[in-house]
């Protein structure tokens, strides 16, 4: 698993750049994967491990960032944080408030209120 890291830490900004898909990029990692390892392995082993990985480090940082949660330890944690620190399927770049600002539109949280408000006053009038 540290190789499989390894190499996706190595040759991840060919995803980054355009140049390959995640799993065109998977296939060529199965083959430098080969090159080093006695353990002889393909694109789609890869491409499964890879998801099986990104999956766990959700689930331990999704526990970790929950307060009154025990803090939960994996061994590869650190090294996939540095693979996934700018993914937007871990970390996104924006949530829906964020965006509604960015447009100029009251935060969603904003027009409940506002909805409530509304409807209080038609029922006095």
């Amino acid at each position: 698993m540290k190789l499989l890291i390894a190499l996706w830490k190595q040759f991840k900004q060919l995803i980054t750049e355009g140049k390959k898909s995640k799993k065109e990029l998977l296939a060529f990692i199965a083959i430098e994967f080969n090159k080093t390892s006695k353990e002889k392995v393909i694109g789609d082993q890869c491409l499964r491990k890879w998801g099986k990985l990104v999956s766990q480090h959700k689930v331990v940082e999704g526990n970790n960032n929950m307060s009154g949660n025990e803090r939960k330890d994996w061994k590869f944690f650190e090294d996939m944080s540095e693979c996934l620190d700018k993914d937007v399927t871990v970390k996104p770049t924006y949530t829906a408030e964020s965006s509604a600002q960015k447009l100029g539109l009251p935060s969603p949280s904003k027009d409940c209120n506002d909805i409530e408000e509304d409807e209080d006053d038609t029922d006095e009038a």
